[in-house]
């Protein structure tokens, strides 16, 4: 019976996991196509001289190298959308919002993304810019070396130079660490172990044995118990996974007291609940992020252990008088 359940389980877990494969694989090949054909020709949308819209994309960037770069991969974008030769899969990405940057055609965002990679020893991922509003960025992998990055334009239009290579030293810390591949399996884990574990101890054998073969996972007896451990323990390591990419992003930056100072800015900043009934106690253990004046506290706390640590090691250097 056990191993029945079992087998249900790992079939599920073996499907999620070979459609996220699919869609990494797909962006990948997408890009490498793109890159390949930058490198042995320049694209005739990158040669264009910027027309009145891609001006008004500059201008609106407050860090105008960032606008620039942005204004080529708009007007590249625009150019693979009008061409017949356009894979199905790069319409499909164009149509959803997403562009492909890289070193031929968004050569100081690259570049930023590159330094904070090498520090961190992986290789560059996959960048995608949106073109809708998105004050925030994201990163996804499989491997250090297989993942992708993705940049709200907000973000990068309204922010300043430090304060966008602190985010994207964030992402690809979530990159450097596993945090993906690591949530996926503590997901399955959990929900095996809370099955196979609580099954038994709670309910009689044959009213198990009757809701695996006959019912969905949806009303069975134990499904429910089993969804929500699996979430608050996935919710508690993603808030941990948060914690551990914002002080790696710290001990790397250049200017480390970016990642704070982007925080601050967030909304609700200055607030934070005081979690006293059940109810918010429950958003509590929901929540996927840490409290932002958590974050403001303890990246700070970061910061001020960098400078002393440095400024010790600055004093040993010294040569004596």
């Amino acid at each position: 019976m056990k191993e029945k359940i079992m087998k249900k389980q790992i079939k599920k877990y073996f499907a999620a996991l070979t459609l996220l494969l699919i869609f990494t694989v797909q962006t990948t090949q997408a890009h490498s196509e793109e890159t390949n054909t930058n490198a042995e020709s320049d694209s005739t949308a990158t040669k264009k001289i910027f027309n009145n819209e891609s001006k008004k994309i500059i201008n609106s960037f407050k860090d105008k190298s960032c606008g620039k770069d942005y204004a080529n991969v708009w007007q590249e974008t625009q150019a693979l959308i009008e061409s017949p030769e356009t894979s199905w899969f790069q319409n499909f990405r164009s149509s959803k919002g997403l562009m492909v940057a890289n070193e031929h055609n968004a050569p100081y965002i690259y570049g930023m993304i590159e330094k904070y990679a090498t520090k961190l020893g992986i290789a560059v991922p996959t960048i995608f810019l949106t073109t809708f509003e998105l004050n925030n960025a994201c990163a996804s992998s499989l491997t250090p070396n297989y993942g992708f990055i993705m940049i709200g334009k907000t973000l990068l239009q309204y922010s300043t130079t430090e304060k966008i290579e602190a985010i994207i030293a964030h992402e690809l810390a979530h990159i450097k660490h596993n945090h993906i591949p690591r949530s996926i399996a503590l997901y399955c884990a959990s929900n095996y172990v809370l099955g196979s574990v609580l099954a038994p101890l709670l309910l009689p054998e044959n009213l198990i044995t009757y809701c695996s073969d006959y019912l969905p996972i949806c009303v069975h007896p134990i499904g429910p118990v089993i969804v929500a451990g699996s979430i608050i323990i996935s919710r508690a390591h993603g808030r941990y996974c948060e914690r551990e990419a914002d002080l790696t992003a710290i001990s790397i930056l250049e200017q480390p007291a970016a990642l704070g100072q982007f925080f601050e800015t967030l909304p609700f900043s200055n607030e934070k609940p005081e979690y006293t009934t059940l109810w918010e106690n429950m958003q509590y253990y929901l929540r996927t992020h840490p409290e932002i004046p958590d974050r403001i506290a303890y990246c700070n706390q970061a910061v001020q252990a960098r400078e002393n640590n440095n400024s010790s090691n600055e004093h040993l250097a010294a040569p004596a008088a």
